[in-house]
């Protein structure tokens, strides 16, 4: 029964991985992403389901390198551009491949293995936690800053929002400041125009638009 379940196992991954055109990337020991054609797992699905077999080409393929030439990268763009989707599907192939399941990129994709994943992403608003927008975004990136190392990745979707905007951009350059002391390997989302700045003349961060 053990190995039947274990080949059922084995069986679903591999109908899954072959339904979203799937590849196995080159696997590293460093803290790198090194991303070709990606795609996001659950948008193709959802296409497929909608359009059959067109819907994987209806997902627009990103191309992503992180970790060797700079450490955190600044998004930005338009509002419903893409940036938080892009930013999802970095975590989830990131963390798809560390579980050794095949992922939507070319096979010559590298995925280094990461100590962990961090994510603020949404809103966590809590009254029975007496917890505001803002609040649960702080709550989140205090953990990252105690937590995370150079083998980390982390994800902040609007960061320094959901306040007053310069008192929230000159806060989400501290924190960035901060991240890259650390040497964490990040993406970020914003649309301070500040931290493009910032990223302009920091030697381990980048910009990137949608």
């Amino acid at each position: 029964q053990a190995i039947l379940a274990e080949l059922d196992f084995l069986y679903a991954c591999a109908r899954f991985g072959y339904s979203i055109r799937a590849n196995v990337p080159r696997m590293q020991d460093e803290a790198i992403l090194e991303l070709r054609a990606a795609r996001h797992p659950l948008l193709i699905l959802r296409l497929i389901a909608e359009s059959g077999k067109e819907g994987f080409h209806k997902v627009i393929p990103f191309d992503l390198d992180l970790g060797k030439d700079y450490s955190m990268l600044i998004l930005s763009g338009p509002n419903t551009g893409g940036k938080t989707v892009l930013m999802k599907a970095v975590g989830l192939i990131t963390l798809m491949a560390m579980s050794g399941l095949p992922v939507p990129v070319d096979s010559q994709s590298r995925i280094g293995i990461f100590s962990a994943v961090y994510a603020d992403i949404g809103d966590d608003q809590s009254i029975e936690n007496a917890l505001s927008t803002f609040s649960s975004h702080l709550d989140k990136i205090r953990k990252m800053l105690d937590s995370a190392d150079s083998h980390s990745l982390i994800l902040i979707d609007e960061i320094g929002a959901a306040t007053d905007p310069q008192q929230g951009s000159a806060l989400a350059q501290a924190i960035l400041e901060e991240l890259t002391k650390l040497e964490v390997k990040g993406i970020v989302t914003t649309h301070y125009t500040a931290l493009k700045v910032f990223a302009e003349s920091h030697p381990r961060c980048i910009n990137a638009s949608m």
